[in-house]
């Protein structure tokens, strides 16, 4: 059974309102573009259609960014190793 003490439709925001949501998040300051929104699903935000119309559950959404986030400065993780000089760096006032 739907949970009636909110309402169902509370949760989920249509493209217009979602865009609105994000302003503060654009450097312009306005409402996100529906194509910038069609980018973002793209990339996985995700949405539900009812009769033909993107809504968007705002916990959804909330999760998606927040799965997103990641550190300014990560450190490299591959193992990554500078090379030693060798011959190749003679001449270019590095010696091995």
């Amino acid at each position: 059974m739907l949970d009636t003490s909110k309402s169902f439709a509370d949760e989920y925001v249509d493209r217009d309102r979602l865009a609105q949501l994000l302003a503060p998040f654009n450097r312009s300051g306005k409402p996100f573009s529906h194509r910038t929104l069609a980018r973002l699903e793209a990339e996985g935000l995700p949405r539900t259609d009812i009769a033909g119309k993107p809504v968007y559950r705002l916990t959804s959404i909330k999760a998606w960014l927040e799965a997103r986030e990641h550190s300014a400065n990560p450190k490299p993780t591959s193992g990554y190793k500078p090379r030693k000089r060798d011959a190749r760096d003679r001449g270019r006032g590095l010696e091995p």
